[in-house]
């Protein structure tokens, strides 16, 4: 027979106030592969019994209604890309929530590719009594993340490596060095992208510096 009372006590209110965030990526460029994400808030007169959640690269997306847990946070390791995290909750009669999404979440692991210097006013190994060295290069770049930026710096004696902090524009692609003392000089630089991600550095010289003509 049927149950009319149990037909019309049946509530059909789909929960509400589901929020999400992601503690590990908040914005921009990461490279850490390790996501979390967290959620809560949501609220049912029948309370929730769960929730479905899924990645995806489609900023709207929307989870299917199936449950896949109970708690509300979640540590996974995502590939290089750029990716957006659905959820959504039901409740205790089956009642499905809005899909709440976080993202983009932009992973970017890998380190740019390497410069390559030159010198448009001096030559390598030879000799000048100009003490201010044009340095010039090209090539670098970074197909996920983009170029954020070089690193630079000028050693005397030997070649050596720039601290990682930069101090050049990924827009610029040439310094002049500042008035360097007599000896053998060498140009060293690295490149950084927008996840932080560091190239190795590269270096050129000797540029010898004499006095006089």
């Amino acid at each position: 027979r049927l149950n009319v009372a149990r037909a019309l006590s049946h509530e059909v209110t789909p929960p509400t106030g589901l929020t999400a965030s992601s503690p590990s990526h908040a914005g921009g460029w990461s490279a850490n592969s390790t996501v979390q994400v967290a959620w809560s808030g949501a609220a049912d007169e029948n309370g929730i019994g769960g929730y479905s959640y899924v990645f995806s690269p489609v900023a709207d997306f929307v989870p299917d209604e199936v449950k896949d847990t109970t708690v509300t946070t979640l540590t996974t390791s995502l590939p290089d890309g750029e990716h957006w995290f659905h959820v959504r909750a039901v409740d205790g009669q089956g009642n499905w929530g809005a899909a709440v999404h976080v993202g983009p979440i932009r992973i970017d692991t890998f380190q740019p590719v390497r410069p390559v210097p030159s010198s448009p006013s001096h030559q390598v190994g030879g000799a000048s009594a100009d003490r201010t060295i044009d340095a010039a290069w090209s090539g670098a770049s970074d197909a996920q993340s983009g170029l954020d930026g070089f690193a630079v710096s000028w050693t005397q004696g030997r070649a050596g490596s720039p601290p990682t902090v930069k101090n050049v524009e990924e827009t610029v692609s040439r310094v002049t060095s500042p008035q360097l003392a007599v000896g053998a000089w060498w140009f060293n630089i690295r490149a950084v992208d927008n996840a932080g991600n560091w190239s190795d550095a590269v270096s050129i010289g000797p540029f010898t510096i004499r006095v006089g003509p």
